[in-house]
């Protein structure tokens, strides 16, 4: 009585507040439904935005819904919705006489939820037989062994004829609760495509009635062999030695299906193609043998082959023995009795009592067709493994009645695969996914209950190192808990095997593990711990490890799941996680075995995902094409985009291949109200400019000018047509901003591609004009038109520029004007900005006196062409020269395409690779440039680059970074770049520009310096365009490393002024140097081994260099002799004639 006065105050109270649902706890709750009064709870979530929305519903009509009897309280309890059935949040339940029924329909939906709120509960709980929701009825098959489901349409009136016959057929079925239910997506997921349909399930396991709804004795046949099966199964495992009842035991279909053959054991099997006489005369031989067989678990079954694709056989009839999944086919006389017995009973006592014996091969092919299998793994000579195996075979019989195929292995392979170290092991597969057993072996019983409980109950499977390895590459989302035998690690395994079922429906899947070692790596020092890993990349769990709770809202957060770079695959549960989160999100609905663009699709998807993250809208994948078909899809690939937290759902219907086009349309469906051009100040606009590939600028001024806003209206109605087109247009009044762009009359439009700006010139009143011009800027090559301002800005921050100037009224202006945009595109690839300008006094200027005319500005210098304006190609020829492209006293800046031309037209060229933002970089340059003319001089081209897509392509990840390319293959200095000394020395360096297999090219002051350098060396001369000079030179590459090996330095050069100076008159020409003195090859180049002979004599001249030599000291002998004789012999002789006078 107390309690019941308490609710009618509490009541009382909400009626005259009318404001607010009072927030009740679990306790209050109980107490209210002991009262047998008719209360509705509102279960929900913190910071939950759909939760707020539905409580001002229901707060809104809490006057209605109290006028019903209703009494109505809101609760924030997870542990306490899942007694009531409830997963999602927010969720209603209406509860009265401890009977809940929960609110399926869309619970933002106002009359809907008033009208459940306000129904009779009496009427629903009294119904005989129940129409459930699909929450219930998922409760209901969980609770019972059977359950009857009768689907039907709610336009068919001829159903209540069927309910009430099959309510009759069950009286006799006392353990089966019949249900109804007209949810036809339900109906389909159980796959019933005709309605009315009916259905039993058994342990979970639904079987499908195919017969003839209307007629009873098909019914009752079908539910009697049904649940038989059943009943003998359940006799067998009741004579197992365990304390598990009948009832834990789970039942899969291939207890249930007639036809899943392979999955049986002693089965005979006679296959035949027609029932003609040889067919007949076999199953009557078959009949005599079943007489005379003594053992009773052997089956002897006929089929036609038509009716099973299970087995495969070359020929018909055909007679199969089938063990433990595989098969045995008879090869004799199938009419001979005795030899068939005979083959029947070898094949029985073969798999009595044995554990089977397989390679890798066999086990993997055994883990696809069966749900359950456990493997033994053993060494030979072991005494411990033979033992083992001996209590083992004591339960094999028992594992194959529970449908687990009980096998054993040494294969290597397999031992391998799954980490096995140590013997004897025990490793249980379910659905492929291994468990291992951690406890006695020899221990028979105690490891058959454990298997049991693996099937029965959602455990956690155990896994060792080599396992956990190939889990991390091969799962998507992991989790793994690292544990040692403690007890607190015992208690949290408790907490995460309560979990453990509604992770796995997120498609995350946990494990445990073991490992000292790999719990240290993941950050665990002290065991227990929970990591988490999303396609490899891991994430350790920082919160409370007893709270499991909290684990399965981190292990399902939306934020934690997701994986940077890629779109996220989500499930149905994690999807309706998701759309009760996020106002709006995008699902890619797709499939991964029949759609052949869904792969294409996806890389569109994921070039937009974080421009989609970025504007708020979430994308995800998700593989359920009934789910698809519930909001309209019935084709794939397609893409849906949910509002308003999945209360629309808008279907994209245009090209599914343009990304740029879908991310457009999923932004409009974001905000499509939203049509007012944005007001930006000169700041924000320069911001855009640099992030916005197309940008329009509307500049005009303050709102007393009417011309401005009447213009600035119309142009706000083809806001949508620019942004179908990608082009985002802003509106500014910012005088700084049109002052810098030269803006003195208003209105004025600026169009902004990739950067670069262009002036509309035309009528900006009509907006027909301004969106045709947009569009046209946008798709073609057109030269910008700019103004003085903006030019100067441009010669300041842009390298080069080259200014077509033309004036008014010019025909000849406007035809040179449309050549010259053919080759716009080139000229951005060069990075060479060519614009337009209309400035006859700044003309002047720079000396024009004829229009039109092109300056070419490098760095500031202007440079006039002197050429044809109409021959295109000459002009951009022009521009890229190398002469007219280098600067005076600094290193030029090239681009990604010119340096790409560079290398392809130099062969020697040095590239100073660099960052923007290094402070270095510029001290290094200063010093660079002190050598760049004479770097210049030794033919060899000094560029820098600042993009590190270019240096990535040379593998070059460090900057600053000097690379050397020799006819295109590159050399990294790795010397001091501040010592601009060394950095000349090094490229000027024989071993840095010499290339193998190839006469090298130099220029004049290279070949001098290698004169200097080499004692021997050979020169090759030839000029360009001369077909004799090329044929030699391929013939002289024959020899280059032969001359090599001579120690001769082999180079060629391309300037025959240059060749007179050592006497060539004739071009080609061979000359070879021995310490500077040359000598001219005479003979004919063509003949390569003449040439390698005449170079290697000249080489090797030691008998005519000992013969000068041996003249020399002779000649120099007898002029000291003479001397001699002159100076004493004469003397003598005067000295004597004295003497005799």
């Amino acid at each position: 009585m107390l309690i019941y006065l308490t609710i009618v105050i509490f009541a009382q109270s909400l009626c005259a507040k009318q404001i607010k649902i009072e927030d009740a706890s679990s306790k209050n709750l109980e107490e209210i439904i002991e009262s047998d009064e008719k209360i509705s709870v509102l279960w929900y979530n913190q910071n939950c935005k759909t939760c707020n929305k539905v409580l001002e519903i229901l707060e809104k009509r809490l006057d209605d819904i109290l006028a019903s009897g209703t009494m109505i309280l809101k609760i924030n309890d997870k542990k306490k919705a899942k007694n009531f059935g409830v997963r999602n949040f927010p969720s209603l339940s209406l509860i009265r006489q401890k009977t809940s029924i929960l609110y399926e329909e869309n619970i933002l939906d106002e009359i809907k939820l008033i009208k459940f709120l306000s129904q009779d509960i009496d009427e629903k709980i009294s119904t005989e037989i129940d129409q459930l929701s699909v929450t219930e009825l998922d409760n209901l098959v969980s609770k019972h062994k059977y359950v009857a489901v009768f689907f039907y349409e709610k336009k068919d009136n001829s159903v209540e004829s069927n309910i009430i016959s099959i309510e009759k057929i069950l009286e006799d079925f006392e353990n089966v609760t019949l249900v109804v239910s007209t949810n036809l997506t339900e109906a389909r997921m159980y796959g019933i495509s005709t309605f009315p349909g009916l259905i039993l399930c058994i342990n979970k396991i639904a079987e499908i009635f195919k017969g003839n709804i209307t007629q009873k004795h098909d019914i009752y046949d079908w539910l009697l062999s049904q649940t038989s099966k059943i009943e003998q199964f359940d006799s067998k495992l009741n004579l197992l030695p365990l304390i598990v009842s009948a009832e834990q035991i789970p039942n899969e279909d291939k207890f249930v299906k007639n036809l899943d053959f392979m999955n049986k054991n002693n089965l005979v099997l006679f296959l035949y193609e027609n029932e003609d006489k040889i067919s007949k005369k076999i199953k009557n031989c078959l009949e005599n043998i079943k007489i005379r067989i003594e053992e009773d678990d052997i089956q002897i079954q006929s089929i036609k082959m038509t009716d099973t694709s299970d087995i495969q056989v070359s020929s018909l009839p055909a007679l199969v023995y089938i063990k433990s999944g595989f098969k045995t086919i008879y090869e004799g006389n199938l009419l001979n009795e005795i030899m068939i017995q005979e083959w029947i009973e070898i094949e029985y006592k073969s798999n009595q009592d044995v554990i089977e014996d397989m390679s890798n091969e066999q086990i993997q092919d055994l883990l696809v067709k069966n749900t359950y299998v456990l493997v033994f793994t053993y060494a030979l000579e072991s005494q411990a493994c033979e033992d083992a195996l001996k209590q083992l075979e004591q339960i094999d019989d028992e594992t194959d009645a529970i449908g687990v195929i009980f096998v054993k292995t040494q294969d290597k392979n397999f031992l391998q695969t799954y980490g096995i170290e140590s013997y004897p092991s025990i490793i249980y597969f379910e659905h492929k996914m291994p468990s291992i057993y951690d406890g006695d072996i020899n221990e028979e019983t105690e490891l058959l209950t454990w298997v049991l409980y693996q099937m029965k109950e959602d455990t956690i499977e155990n896994i060792n190192r080599e396992i956990f390895m190939q889990m991390i590459d091969d799962m998507e989302f992991l989790s793994v808990f690292f544990y040692d035998n403690t007890e607190n690690s015992n208690k949290v395994l408790r907490h995460l095997e309560l979990i453990d079922v509604e992770a796995s429906e997120f498609g995350v899947r946990m494990v445990k593990i073991n490992d000292q070692l790999m719990s240290k790596k993941y950050g665990h020092r002290t065991p227990p711990g929970l990591g988490y890993f999303r396609k490899g990349n891991y994430v350790k769990f920082e919160g409370d490890l007893f709270d499991d709770e909290e684990i399965l809202d981190w292990l399902t957060d939306p934020n934690v799941m997701e994986i940077s770079d890629q779109i996220e695959k989500v499930n149905k549960k994690m999807f309706e996680k998701l759309i009760s989160r996020n106002e709006f999100l995008a699902v890619f609905f797709y499939s991964d075995s029949d759609c052949k663009q869904c792969s294409n699709v996806l890389i569109e998807l994921e070039n937009i995902d974080d421009d989609a993250e970025i504007a708020g809208i979430p994308i995800v994948k998700l593989e359920n094409l009934e789910l698809a078909k519930t909001v309209g899809v019935f084709s794939l690939p397609s893409i849906v985009f949910f509002r308003n937290f999945g209360q629309d759902a808008i279907i994209y219907t245009g090209d599914i291949k343009k990304e740029e086009h879908i991310l457009e349309w999923m932004l409009i469906q974001k905000d499509p109200f939203n049509e007012a051009i944005e007001d930006k100040s000169g700041e924000d606009i320069i911001n855009m400019i640099k992030e916005s590939k197309y940008l329009a600028v509307f500049l005009y001024q303050h709102e007393e000018n009417m011309e401005s806003n009447e213009i600035l209206s119309e142009i706000e109605n083809i806001d949508d047509d620019l942004k179908r087109q990608k082009i985002t247009i802003v509106k500014s009044t910012d005088e700084s901003f049109s002052e810098e762009n030269g803006i003195q009359d208003f209105p004025a439009l600026i169009f902004f591609k990739e950067g670069v700006p262009n002036l509309f010139e035309g009528d900006i009143g009509v907006v027909e004009e301004v969106l045709d011009w947009l569009i046209d800027m946008k798709v073609e090559s057109h030269i910008e038109l700019i103004n003085r301002p903006i030019l100067t800005t441009m010669i300041q921050e842009i390298q080069y520029v080259a200014v077509l100037f033309y004036k008014q009224n010019c025909r000849t202006c406007d035809q040179i004007s449309s050549e010259l945009e053919k080759i716009d595109n080139d000229c951005n690839m060069y990075g060479i900005q060519l614009v337009k300008l209309k400035d006859p006094q700044l003309a002047k200027r720079y000396g024009i006196r004829t229009f039109p005319s092109l300056v070419y500005f490098r760095n500031g210098n202007p440079l006039t062409f002197e050429g044809d304006l109409k021959v295109e190609l000459s002009v951009l020829e022009w521009l890229t020269d190398d002469d007219n492209r280098e600067l005076d006293d600094e290193i030029e800046e090239v681009n990604n395409r010119m340096l790409d031309k560079l290398l392809e037209s130099s062969p020697l060229i040095a590239v100073f690779f660099y960052d923007n933002e290094c402070v270095q970089c510029d001290i290094i340059l200063e010093q660079m440039e002190k050598i760049d003319d004479e770097v210049d001089q030794f033919g060899i081209d000094f560029v820098k680059n600042s993009d590190p897509r270019a240096a990535r392509q040379y593998n070059i990840y460090n900057t600053p970074a000097l690379v050397y390319f020799r006819k295109m293959d590159p050399v990294v200095y790795d010397g001091d770049m501040f010592d601009e000394n060394q950095i000349l020395q090094w490229l000027t360096s024989q071993n840095v520009f010499e290339t193998k297999h190839e006469i090298e090219e130099v220029n004049r002051k290279m070949l001098e310096k290698l004169l200097d350098e080499n004692e021997f060396m050979v020169v090759y001369f030839y000029e360009d365009d001369c077909n004799e000079c090329d044929q030699m030179l391929s013939k002289l590459e024959n020899i280059d490393d032969e001359v090599d090996s001579l120690d001769i330095t082999f180079v060629k050069v391309n300037d025959p002024r240059y060749a007179k100076k050592y006497g060539v008159v004739k071009i080609p020409s061979l000359v070879y140097f021995r310490r500077k003195f040359p000598s001219i090859f005479r003979e004919s180049l063509a003949e390569e081994k003449d040439v390698l002979q005449w170079i290697s004599s000249n080489r090797y001249k030691q008998l005519e260099l000992g013969v000068f030599m041996y003249a020399v000291v002779f000649l120099a002998v007898l002029f000291v002799g003479y001397t001699v004789f002159l100076l004493f012999g004469l003397r003598q002789s005067e000295v004597e004639r004295k003497k005799e006078e």
